[in-house]
């Protein structure tokens, strides 16, 4: 018997068909749905749901036969697909078209058929949704648009089909690439963890250092160069607290702590801090303070100390040579709480083109301008004080004239805090505790670096604490079954045990004793989800380094007060 004819564009065809991915598919009760009813409405034995591959036609659903599929050059399907019209053979043993087709000769004996193509949007005919009886029949029009209905609902259940599978692959995808940013995030926790304590470490015995002997006799000379070493560690630390902390500010794990703060004695403080730069570069450095503002403000001091600081060290980095530079701070609005001030720093540096005035507020990018570039810096600073002023409500304003300078501005909006300030003189914290005890603080000192180790002992003992130093978490352990101690320092990095391990330890014993020896956690990790798991546990304080000896003094006194 000859085959129907191959359609022109039976290579589209045959694209768009396998475009589908629905050949050689399991059995859907959606599809036999159609094909029952098809059959039903025909009064006919037969339904199929036929798809005409290159070679054979297969079926997607069948109802009254046991058949999967049949080669192609049998198939009746074959002429459906060369017209977007039914294909009808009312008595298949007179048409000259299938009467010598093996499936009419011999069983299963089809003597009616009636096709509809399966049409796809781009118009293509990828099958046929057709009914078949063994006996010679007509269909009405009524029945022709039945079929023809439900071989329009067989193509919209394959274009769903297909869009459930794109959903599924791209919602795989998707999963995928969630998993791989959480990989790349750990990666980059893990690899921020390490570099916060390698660098943390040595700089907290640069720090303790400088604490040790700027409270010594020294010279003029001698305490001009100890200020410069304390503002360099300042800068040092700064920076490695830019990155821990638009890490914090990504993982939405930065939280604000507002204190009772002067802003003037804060602005005062940032003047100080850059007064050395100030005055290498004969830099006119003037703070305009509205009297009008309240003393005392409830602010963040540390994080808008850190924003001001960025500020007005950007303005000092970027004015030549004898230029001038403002920090103002002027009342917008007061009421019986509160008070809003706009605060502004204002240069007469080399300014920011416009075009590039949005893109310094990016993480890691300054303005690309030759006199930028010539200036080092993570390019993490603005980014940073923008979502810290977020963070606080407010936004961070830029004017700036290329050339001419720039102005950054942004309103602070605070509660007003009517208490008067303690001017008392400053003195040792751990006073008070070791006159209570009637005797000297006991101190239990974990830490393996040995110059940290030999600071901490000769800070402590200078403030009269009695020090027990442990190079590791088992000696600590050890050290702490010897013998009485009124606190614990603990590093959380150590050779043979680390600190978390040694500090469980101990405060599992503490509780199984009924006594209560504070722990403190001195450590260069500063990453926020390492400090929530350790606080979890029971310990009673986490300092980072590097640490200020009044507040390493202080964190001892508030857990034994």
């Amino acid at each position: 018997m000859p085959a129907a004819p191959i359609p022109e564009n039976d290579a589209d065809r045959l694209a768009e068909l396998h475009y589908y991915r629905i050949l050689d598919t399991p059995a859907e009760a959606s599809f036999d749905e159609l094909t029952r009813l098809a059959a039903y409405i025909c009064q006919s034995p037969v339904g199929l749901i036929s798809l005409v591959d290159k070679h054979r036609q297969w079926f997607k659903s069948v109802c009254g036969l046991d058949i999967s599929e049949t080669p192609r050059q049998q198939a009746f399907c074959g002429y459906t697909i060369l017209d977007n019209a039914p294909f009808v053979v009312e008595d298949a043993s007179i048409d000259a078209r299938v009467n010598d087709n093996p499936l009419v000769l011999s069983d299963p004996k089809i003597r009616f058929y009636a096709g509809i193509p399966l049409v796809s949007p781009r118009g293509h005919a990828l099958g046929s949704l057709c009914v078949i009886d063994f006996v010679p029949k007509k269909l009405n029009q009524s029945q022709i648009d039945g079929l023809k209905t439900l071989a329009s609902q067989v193509m919209q259940l394959l274009e769903a089909r297909l869009f459930s599978e794109k959903i599924t692959h791209y919602t795989n995808v998707l999963e995928d690439a969630h998993f791989q940013a959480l990989k790349a995030n750990q990666a980059k926790s893990q690899f921020l963890a390490m570099i916060s304590h390698d660098i943390r470490t040595p700089l907290h015995g640069i720090v303790t250092a400088l604490d040790l002997l700027s409270d010594s006799q020294l010279s003029s000379q001698q305490q001009n160069y100890v200020a410069t070493a304390n503002i360099s560690a300042q800068i040092l630390q700064a920076i490695i607290s830019d990155v821990l902390d638009f890490s914090k500010i990504e993982a939405n794990k930065l939280t604000l702590n507002p204190t009772s703060t002067s802003l003037l004695e804060l602005c005062a403080t940032i003047k100080q801090i850059l007064q050395e730069e100030i005055s290498q570069k004969q830099l006119k450095f003037a703070i305009d303070f509205d009297p009008a503002i309240p003393e005392r403000l409830s602010i963040d001091k540390n994080r808008l100390s850190q924003i001001l600081l960025n500020l007005c060290s950007n303005a000092v980095k970027f004015t030549p040579i004898q230029g001038s530079i403002n920090l103002s701070c002027h009342l917008q609005h007061m009421d019986a709480d509160s008070v809003s001030v706009k605060v502004c720093v204002t240069d007469t540096g080399i300014g920011i083109a416009p075009d590039q005035q949005q893109d310094i507020f990016s993480p890691f990018v300054q303005a690309d301008n030759h006199n930028y570039q010539e200036h080092d810096g993570t390019g993490l600073g603005l980014a940073i004080s923008s979502r810290l002023l977020e963070l606080m409500h407010s936004k961070l304003h830029l004017k700036s004239t290329l050339g001419e300078g720039s102005a950054f501005h942004f309103d602070l909006s605070c509660p007003i805090v009517n208490e008067a300030p303690d001017h008392a003189p400053a003195q040792n914290p751990l006073e008070a505790i070791q006159q209570h005890l009637n005797r000297a603080i006991r101190v239990l000192v974990a830490e393996d670096n040995p110059v940290n180790q030999k600071l901490l002992h000769h800070l402590l003992q200078k403030n009269g604490c009695i020090v027990s130093l442990a190079r590791n978490g088992k000696e600590a352990c050890q050290r702490f079954l010897e013998h009485s101690f009124d606190v614990v320092l603990m590093d959380l990095e150590m050779p043979v045990m680390a600190g978390e391990e040694a500090a469980q330890e101990i405060f599992d014993y503490c509780q199984q004793q009924q006594r209560q020896v504070p722990i403190i956690i001195i450590t260069a990790h500063a990453i926020a989800e390492t400090q929530e798991r350790i606080m979890a546990k029971g310990i009673n304080g986490y300092l980072t380094k590097p640490i200020r000896a009044k507040d390493l003094l202080g964190a001892i006194a508030q857990v034994l007060t």
